[in-house]
């Protein structure tokens, strides 16, 4: 992109000279001279016309990779947040039970240790269904 800036800048550069001499305030140039400059001016112009075409399609690849790029880190955003979803009531779960407070009654239960267990299952297993039906992954 700089390179194609700088012949820009030095096609216009060219056609400035150009034209200053063909304006021949002097009359110095003959009419045939005239039009050699009057061809290599159109040829320049035509050269300044492709270099800003050729600047615009590297701008357009280059937003069409940044969108690329974006959309990659939209996806993996998305896992990420799904993930912490899932396990985020895990991690509720785990901090009320390992507190270890004497009076809670799963502590006294028979059975409150499988309790827990299946009820981490339970969020875990539908929450995936529900993210799973929403085609979220």
């Amino acid at each position: 992109k700089k390179k194609l800036m700088i012949f820009r800048n030095y096609y216009e550069q060219l056609i400035d000279i150009i034209q200053d001499l063909m304006d021949n305030p002097n009359e110095i140039l003959r009419k045939e001279n005239l039009y050699a400059f009057r061809t290599t001016c159109d040829k320049l112009k035509r050269l300044v016309q492709t270099v800003n075409m050729l600047r615009e399609y590297c701008q357009q690849l280059k937003e069409a990779y940044q969108s690329h790029q974006d959309s990659e880190l939209n996806s993996t955003m998305r896992l990420f947040t799904i993930l912490t979803s899932i396990f985020f009531p895990l991690t509720l779960i785990v901090g009320w039970y390992g507190m270890n407070f004497p009076n809670m009654p799963e502590f006294k239960w028979e059975y409150g240790y499988v309790y827990v267990v299946v009820l981490s299952i339970c969020v875990v297993s539908s929450l995936f269904y529900f993210f799973k039906k929403k085609k979220l992954f």
